[in-house]
């Protein structure tokens, strides 16, 4: 698997998971550490430690990337009230933190892009893949379709502002061609693709 694969493969890892319990595993040579307990399903409470599995796969040096305002807000004195645990910030690696669009290989088919609103440093990942086309990798910035679609923020929103005006990003993005995942939307997760018949 190449590197732009394994990128993609673990954001959407970490971006990607329906809001219902658990999720079909078809290709479990490539999600095996997601699925801990060999079930054939990764759910909610395997895969934080399933997608740290398969970075430390991808990424041995254990460097990762965050917005800028995402490691400032999980550092601010109102961090636990703000829903950040302390101990999930103790980061014993190389953080690189950006502002702004960020091409992750440099060639346009990986890029992380500021989405803020849910948290004032959420992120989402245009990815262009060879035949697929373009995807964007919504993650909490649009949970689910409803919130697009009906330009709605939900309840657990940071800025309400800043979360409708990445709605319009996401929205750009969608009408130039892009397919938006949304983070925890389990009717769109049954639509998709997958497994064998998955996204390349």
């Amino acid at each position: 698997m190449n590197k732009f694969a394994q990128a993609f493969l673990m954001a959407t890892a970490l971006v990607l998971l329906p809001g219902s319990a658990a999720f079909a595993v078809d290709n479990a040579a490539a999600l095996k550490a997601l699925d801990p307990d060999d079930d054939g399903t990764i759910d909610l409470k395997e895969a934080d430690a399933g997608a740290l599995k398969v970075f430390k796969e991808i990424n041995p040096d254990n460097d990762g990337t965050l917005d800028a305002k995402e490691l400032e807000a999980a550092r601010a004195d109102d961090a636990l009230a703000m829903g950040y645990i302390h101990h999930d910030w103790e980061l014993n690696r190389i953080i690189q933190t950006v502002h702004g669009d960020h091409d992750v290989f440099g060639d346009g088919r990986l890029t992380l892009i500021p989405l803020p609103g849910h948290t004032l440093g959420s992120i989402g990942v245009h990815a262009v893949l060879d035949r697929s086309g373009a995807f964007l990798l919504a993650s909490d910035a649009a949970p689910v379709e409803a919130s697009l679609r009906q330009h709605y923020a939900p309840s657990n929103t940071v800025d309400v502002d800043l979360y409708l005006a990445s709605l319009d990003i996401i929205g750009q993005y969608e009408r130039e061609g892009a397919m938006v995942l949304f983070g925890h939307d389990d009717a769109q997760w049954q639509r998709v693709r997958k497994g064998r018949n998955s996204y390349d």
